[in-house]
């Protein structure tokens, strides 16, 4: 291989290298759960009961989000969140709930500010 060659090929790497450092894209899975311990005696009685629970101080969910930037202070993101109940590991807080029912999006950020479509909650989530 030529010494031309071997330098053509590193400045293609190169130019490859910062084109894709300009355009980033990002995924995160996360999630809280909520699980609990409980302790329970009737009063006047000697039996006591223990017990695994979900969901006593809020509710556990779990979720999947990519963000994809697409230059000039603009990018796409992707949200699916779903509930879980943590001691069966169902889907959702109840039967019948779908398995992305806290949020299923897609959306477009900008500096001025968002704009999102489909299942979205409240910020407060």
């Amino acid at each position: 291989m030529k010494i031309g060659s071997i330098a053509t090929a590193a400045a293609i790497l190169a130019s490859t290298i910062a084109a894709s450092a300009q355009a980033q894209s990002s995924a995160s899975l996360y999630g809280l759960i909520d699980m609990g311990l409980v302790n329970t005696k009737a009063p006047g009685s000697t039996v006591s009961t223990l017990k695994l629970t979900s969901g006593d101080m809020t509710t556990s969910f779990w979720g999947m989000k990519a963000k994809e930037d697409l230059g000039g202070g603009m990018s796409a993101e992707a949200i699916l969140e779903g509930f879980i109940v943590a001691t069966s590991g169902s889907a959702g807080r109840f039967s019948g709930d779908p398995l992305f029912s806290r949020t299923a999006s897609v959306g477009l950020n900008t500096g001025a500010g968002s704009l999102a479509f489909g299942r979205v909650t409240t910020s407060l989530f």
